[in-house]
């Protein structure tokens, strides 16, 4: 996300360095560039396929040579997932299962290199399946889409591992 558009939305270019579309830990203002991208606006949208933009986000054809997240999937890196969701995925193809295998294989099937941070309802009712999705994971954390702060909670997920 590099223009985040819309009704409470940044509405402004957000300045990633290296003219990625993705952050690392050598971020210039980490926590206020995280809320640039995370402020994605507030108009419900109940046709969201976000699992199956995840799935893109980390598949080989944007991160293959050439492709616009190239560099974005290492060995040596933790993967970090963000998911704001607060209206959950009806769309999507697939359940949390497949989707979590998903982000699995394409770090080399280690559960264990992957970070989910859930941005959506906090309880995680039965019938929200990113949030399913997200507890799959060893590493996750799962904030209500009401803090308002996601920085602080970008933060707290980024250390949950050493």
């Amino acid at each position: 996300m590099v223009f985040p558009a819309g009704l409470n939305a940044t509405n402004a270019p957000c300045k990633i360095d290296g003219g990625k579309r993705f952050l690392d830990k050598g971020q210039t203002d980490l926590d206020e560039t995280f809320q640039c991208i995370a402020r994605v606006g507030a108009v419900s949208n109940y046709f969201s396929w976000t699992m199956e933009g995840m799935l893109a986000a980390v598949g080989p054809e944007l991160n293959g040579p050439g492709g616009c997240n190239e560099g974005f999937l290492r060995d040596d890196a933790l993967l970090m997932v963000t998911l704001v969701a607060p209206e959950g995925d009806y769309w999507s193809e697939g359940n949390p299962t497949s989707w979590a295998n998903g982000v699995i294989d394409a770090k080399g099937g280690d559960p264990s290199s992957v970070v989910m941070y859930f941005i959506g309802d906090g309880e995680c009712p039965h019938y929200d399946w990113p949030c399913l999705m997200t507890k799959k994971f060893p590493y996750h954390l799962i904030v209500d889409n009401v803090e308002g702060d996601y920085a602080a909670g970008f933060e707290d997920a980024a250390g949950l591992v050493d």
